[in-house]
């Protein structure tokens, strides 16, 4: 659902482009006005920040383009996209001058209503829990996102469940979560052993395969109880139990003699010294 307008910070002029400043990171969708144009063609690169020379930094997004390109013709309506937004502080509009009313953002996250909310006087503290928030809010779009920027915008069962809890006294995430156990399990049904994949949907039926993924399948049996213990629902219990009992049955299928299930599972990818392949197996 689209939320407040959210106004431009400042605007750089940086030889033939403009560098757009947000004030923050969020997830957005932004609206063109052809009639502001200048040329035929803008193009809106998006990133979280700047590097030392001034210019939009987007390594971190990896295979993630995180462009828009309009093109114009007759057409004078404003147009948004309709079936994308993007996670960003920054945009680098090029093609076209910039001028007020020529873009507007809007913060864009799933109908959630506020319950929860924290004052105090330090003011890092008090912009650490702002921040958290709207975390919150740009990993909430329609499933619980690893991030809003890079190639990793999925709904990730382990990021969900980690932070269930602690969103659930941030917002009211009933409606949120019991979608997104409809959409585990359904996901079930589509692959060959009742696994829980890492990502919800999931991309296409298949089985655990050599990564046990514990943390992330088990969202299917920690996010029904925290939904239990906030809102008082036997529900969530009984009506995701044959979802629970599929993953719990196939972690079993794969334990060995000792009831363990000795398997390679996700580890730190910010492991100083290693690769990608390395972090992964520890």
């Amino acid at each position: 659902r689209l939320r407040g307008e959210r106004a431009i910070q400042s605007a750089t002029k940086r030889g033939d482009v403009a560098n757009l400043d947000f004030g923050q990171n969020l997830a957005v969708s932004i609206e063109m006005d052809p009639a502001k144009m200048d040329g035929a063609v803008l193009r809106l690169r998006h990133g979280e920040i700047l590097d030392r020379d001034g210019a939009l930094y987007t390594e971190n997004l990896r295979k993630a383009k995180a462009e828009l390109e309009y093109h114009k013709g007759t057409e004078t309506t404003k147009y948004r996209p309709r079936f994308t937004y993007m996670g960003f502080r920054y945009v680098e509009l090029s093609g076209v001058e910039y001028q007020p009313g020529l873009l507007t953002a809007y913060a864009i996250y799933s109908d959630m209503e506020r319950t929860g909310h924290f004052r105090c006087e330090n003011l890092m503290v008090q912009r650490l829990y702002e921040n958290q928030l709207w975390g919150q809010k740009s990993n909430y779009v329609e499933v619980p996102t690893d991030c809003p920027q890079r190639d990793e915008r999925m709904g990730y069962t382990g990021d969900g469940q980690v932070f269930a809890l602690t969103g659930s006294y941030n917002f009211k995430t009933e409606a949120f979560w019991t979608k997104f156990l409809r959409d585990i399990s359904t996901s079930q049904m589509d692959n060959t052993e009742g696994y829980v994949a890492p990502t919800i949907p999931a991309q296409g039926p298949a089985g655990i395969g050599f990564l046990s993924m514990l943390g992330w399948g088990n969202a299917v049996t920690i996010i029904p109880e925290m939904l239990y213990w906030q809102y008082g629902k036997r529900q969530y219990l009984t009506g995701q139990y044959e979802s629970m009992r599929l993953f719990v049955e196939c972690e079993m299928r794969k334990m060995d003699g000792h009831n363990l299930w000795l398997a390679p599972s996700l580890g730190d990818w910010l492991m100083p010294g290693k690769d990608m392949a390395w972090a992964a197996m520890h």
